[in-house]
């Protein structure tokens, strides 16, 4: 069993770790400066409470920024703009969604001329029904798995006349499965002397 002893950190050595952290660079960079391995960069940087944030990749390239805003604004799908700019899907949603860029994307409710126009689109793709809506694609799959999945829902609500006629077929059923009373027989009578 090898025993290691660690060799003390000074007060220089220390600010040095931090003046290089806040210059932005990353632990590896920082132990070769210092000459201390990774791990001991690591526990230092822990126990002086300096946390690693790493820099988005939106943050070291602005000129990405740029060109999301214009692949958005002509339209280009977001899979699209994650292979242009090597970032995924997730990435490329979550930037429009902090520059507050505007999509044009619907993002409400269906409603019901909504589902009834999809119903009548089975014929078309997800990606033509979800440009013919104004919908992206995941919307529209996600709505076509819905609809194809729950039970059909009444447009009207149920009046109370339907409601008690409703009521009363349910009561009948419920009676109709109870056991019927059975008329004696011949053969109760011989039994019963």
């Amino acid at each position: 069993m090898s025993t290691t002893t660690l060799k003390k950190w000074s007060d220089k050595e220390q600010a040095r770790l931090v003046e290089l952290y806040n210059q932005g660079l990353d632990d590896m960079q920082i132990a070769e400066r210092l000459g201390k391995s990774l791990a001991a960069i690591k526990r230092k940087r822990v126990r002086l409470g300096i946390r690693r944030v790493p820099k988005s990749i939106w943050e070291e390239n602005p000129e990405m920024d740029a060109t999301l805003q214009k692949m958005v604004a002509t339209g280009v799908p977001y899979e699209e703009i994650a292979k242009k700019l090597g970032v995924g899907i997730g990435s490329v949603q979550h930037r429009v969604k902090v520059l507050g860029i505007k999509t044009g994307r619907v993002s409400h409710a269906w409603t019901i001329e909504e589902k009834e126009a999809l119903l009548n689109m089975q014929h078309l793709s997800t990606a033509e029904a979800a440009e013919i809506l104004n919908r992206s694609e995941n919307a529209v799959s996600a709505q076509r798995y819905r609809m194809a999945t729950q039970a059909p829902t009444p447009n009207v609500k149920p009046s109370r006349e339907r409601l008690r006629a409703s009521r009363l077929a349910t009561q009948q059923r419920i009676a109709s499965l109870q056991p019927k009373q059975r008329q004696p027989d011949f053969y109760d009578n011989l039994f019963e002397q």
